[in-house]
């Protein structure tokens, strides 16, 4: 007999689940006291079911009753929940009212809840947490972190991977103060998430965990240098698994200094993710993966580092040029090579550079050529690049960029001849600079090879160096520097006229023409001969005033 009951109230129950009930069935059910079929009403499809279920059970009064409803405090539908609550109300049983109200925020019923310890109340919650809407849900993550309960760990677990940010924060918040080193792994993975107020909460969970990587992977998310050198000296395999998946976030920031992160780390594992970061849209994030895929010095990365020189921005050109050279394979050679004729400056000086470094011979010609360059940064390269690709056949070239223009150049290329052991770069350079002990000694010397930088110097931006340049050609006496001489005294600078003119009466030019010859070379420059139309103005300007004045007086 009782076996029949049993199973006519589990088939009732099923059927109650099954299909929609009418008002009328459950008013039926209500009248002939049918607990069974009213409990069962309370899993039914409907909500409006199972509120009139509730509601029916709450007035009937049969505590067997009690678990059920308790139960429905975790329906997503409100009104359903609001029913159960009224019933355990009218069962003497206050639980449904403390959930009720801790939901809708009230501090003292959560107080209260948790002082309760009553075990019930979690599946409801639980419940709520997996199938309630946001607001709900939020709520009941709140709730359990009151209550302390470890059996809400794997749930809020589940909630770091939700869709809503605000939610998987809450939930962070509830797993750090529950204290369970479950959540360790989960909030490490959280540190990935796309949303910043996420990783902070999941950051300040794993600090009341006790689990340092948590906040050294996020301050080095924020771009804390301190703290990248800290990860990479704490050597620990999880912060190059948690970097590598925050490539993927959205904000620029973050993925660039993930990737400066993985840079100190120096994990072989980050190579792939790094090559397919290459094609990133952001400049820099392109430009921060070049520059660590050459730190880490995996020869994977040497084709996809050669395709960057033809990115579209010179900064991921410039670090993909340095990075082949630290790579020091010769297939970077002509590559390399092609570099030196990027239109952007800092791409092709650092291409010398890197050229230097792999030091091949058939980057010796394209690096000779690099000393003419328009920019000074390249040429000063290049003069050091040039002594270590060719030795001692490094040094005419060199001994022609000590009359460049720019004092830096000059200066690189005295100590490059130095230290290919050359002096004389380091004389011409002196002299250039104002030492007039140095310039004696050139004098002296008469080595023809500081003819030609000492000419180019005629043409230097700084008028010092030019008139410099001018004296001590004027003490070396070769008549090789009247031309440079000549164009130089027809200038438009008064200073250099003199200057220049004073050199070539000091050099000795052989034939009487000669002299006459440079001199009208001089007098037909364009300066020289506006200068002398200026000159004739003047002084048929005060002929005639004279001639007026003489003609008045009379």
């Amino acid at each position: 007999m009782f076996l029949a009951v049993f199973i006519a109230g589990g088939l009732a129950g099923f059927a109650g689940r099954a299909f929609g009930l009418s008002p009328e069935d459950i008013h039926l059910w209500e009248e002939k006291r049918d607990v069974q079929h009213l409990i069962g009403a309370l899993d039914n499809w409907s909500s409006s079911a199972r509120e009139a279920a509730a509601g029916a059970l709450g007035r009937i009064g049969d505590a067997r009753a009690l678990g059920p409803l308790i139960d429905r405090l975790g329906d997503r539908v409100t009104s359903v929940r609001q029913a159960a609550v009224k019933a355990l109300d009218q069962l003497n049983e206050p639980l449904g009212r403390l959930i009720d109200e801790s939901l809708k925020g009230s501090a003292a019923a959560r107080e209260a809840l948790a002082g309760r310890k009553d075990a019930r109340a979690m599946g409801p919650l639980i419940r709520l947490l997996e199938v309630g809407k946001e607001a709900d849900r939020k709520a009941a993550t709140e709730i359990l972190q009151t209550l302390g309960d470890p059996r809400a760990v794997e749930p809020l677990i589940k909630v770091l991977a939700d869709r809503q940010p605000a939610l998987r924060e809450t939930a962070a918040v509830a797993l750090g103060s529950l204290g369970d080193r479950r959540a360790v792994g989960p909030l490490l993975q959280s540190l990935t998430d796309d949303f910043a107020a996420m990783r902070g909460a999941a950051a300040a969970a794993l600090d009341r965990l006790n689990e340092p990587l948590g906040r050294l992977i996020y301050d080095s998310l924020w771009g804390s240098k301190e703290a990248r050198e800290a990860l990479a000296k704490k050597n620990d395999p999880r912060a190059a698994d948690i970097l590598i998946r925050v490539l993927t976030v959205p904000d620029e920031a973050t993925r660039v200094n993930a990737i400066w992160a993985l840079k100190d780390i120096g994990d072989r594992r980050a190579v792939d993710p790094l090559i397919r970061v290459l094609s990133d849209g952001q400049t820099n994030v392109r430009e921060a993966a070049v520059w660590t895929l050459g730190k880490i010095g995996d020869r994977r990365a040497i084709d996809p580092v050669t395709q960057s020189l033809r990115d579209g921005q010179p900064k991921v050109r410039e670090a993909a040029v340095s990075t082949l050279g630290d790579f020091g394979d010769p297939r970077s050679v002509d590559p390399l090579i092609g570099a030196l004729g990027d239109w952007d400056a800092a791409v092709r000086e650092a291409a010398v550079w890197a050229l230097k470094d792999l030091n091949d011979p058939r980057a010796a010609e394209p690096v000779k050529k690099a000393l003419e360059d328009k920019q000074p940064g390249v040429r000063e390269a290049a003069v050091w690049a040039l002594g270590g690709l060719e030795g001692p056949r490094a040094i005419d070239p060199v001994m022609k960029v000590l009359g460049d223009d720019d004092s830096k150049v000059r200066s690189a290329a005295a100590q490059k001849l130095e230290g290919l052991g050359e002096p004389l770069g380091r004389l011409i350079y002196e002299s250039l600079q104002g030492s007039q002990t140095a310039a004696a000694e050139l004098a002296a010397g008469k080595d023809p090879r500081s003819l030609a930088p000492l000419i180019r110097a005629l043409e230097n931006n700084d008028p010092q160096v030019r008139r410099t340049a001018a004296e001590v050609l004027g003490r070396i006496q070769d008549p090789r520097a009247i031309d440079g001489l000549v164009t130089m005294a027809g200038g438009w600078n008064p200073r250099d006229r003199m200057a220049a003119t004073a050199s070539i009466m000091k050099i000795d030019q052989g034939r009487i023409v000669l002299p006459w010859s440079t001199l009208l070379r001089i007098l037909f420059r364009p300066a020289s001969l506006v200068y002398l139309l200026c000159s004739l103005m003047i002084v048929g300007l005060t002929v005639c005033a004279m001639a007026r004045r003489k003609k008045h007086s009379r």
